[in-house]
C-alpha cells in the first residue's frame, strides 16, 4: 500500500502534525504509527476511520481510490465554474453582436450603445478570464503535490512565478477523465 503510506505522510505533514502527535491522537505508539508511513504495516479499519477523521480527508483518497483530496475537489469545481462563466460571457456577447438576425433597423442597438455594451463585455470577459486562470492555477498547484496523482511532481510555476505548464490544461484533463462527474456524486 505504497499510495496509502505516501498520502498518509503527505497529509500529516500538510496538517502540521508530527508522527508523535498523530500516534497520540490515534492511541498508538509513535513507532507503530511510523510503520504505516514506511509501508511496513497497515491500520485496522477503526484506526483508518480515525486517521480519516483526524486529517479531515476521505478514506477513499487516503487509500488511493480517489485521485483528489476534498480540498482539491472544491478547487477543481471552482476552476470549472470560473471557466464556465467565461464561456457564458462569450456566448452572450456573440448572441448580442455577432448573430444579429433581425434586419429591422428599429430593433438594432444604436452605435453608441453597442460600443458601450461591447466595452462592458470586454471588461467582464477580461476579469472572468483572470479569475478563471487564478482558480485553475490554485487547483493545479495543489494537484501536482498530491502523491500518486496524475500530475504529481509537475512544475506548474518556476521559482520566479513564471507559468511552465498551463494550469487550465490540468483542469481540462481532469474534466476529460470524468473526474468532476465522479466527485460531484460523492459530495
Amino acid at each position: 500500500m505504497e499510495v496509502f503510506s505516501a498520502r498518509l505522510k503527505w497529509l500529516r505533514e500538510s496538517k502540521g502534525f508530527s508522527q508523535q502527535e498523530m500516534a497520540d491522537m490515534l492511541g498508538l505508539s509513535q513507532s507503530y504509527y511510523g510503520r504505516f508511513e514506511r509501508n511496513k504495516g497497515e491500520p485496522n479499519l477503526e484506526t483508518l476511520a480515525k486517521i480519516s477523521s483526524i486529517l479531515k480527508e476521505s478514506v477513499d483518497f487516503i487509500l488511493g481510490i480517489q485521485e483528489l483530496t476534498l480540498e482539491a475537489i472544491m478547487l477543481l469545481d471552482n476552476a470549472l465554474e470560473q471557466a464556465e462563466r467565461v464561456r457564458r460571457i462569450i456566448k452572450r456577447a456573440e448572441e448580442l453582436f455577432l448573430n444579429k438576425t433581425d434586419t429591422n433597423k428599429e430593433n438594432d442597438l444604436d452605435l453608441e450603445m453597442q460600443k458601450n455594451l461591447l466595452d462592458s463585455y470586454k471588461r467582464s470577459l477580461s476579469q472572468a478570464k483572470a479569475r478563471s486562470k487564478e482558480s485553475a492555477t490554485e487547483f493545479a498547484l495543489m494537484a501536482v503535490k498530491i502523491p500518486f496523482s496524475k500530475f504529481y511532481g509537475e512544475r506548474v510555476v518556476d521559482s520566479e512565478g513564471n507559468i511552465l505548464y498551463d494550469p487550465e490544461k490540468i483542469v481540462d484533463k481532469y474534466q476529460e477523465l470524468g473526474t468532476v462527474h465522479y466527485y460531484s456524486k460523492i459530495k
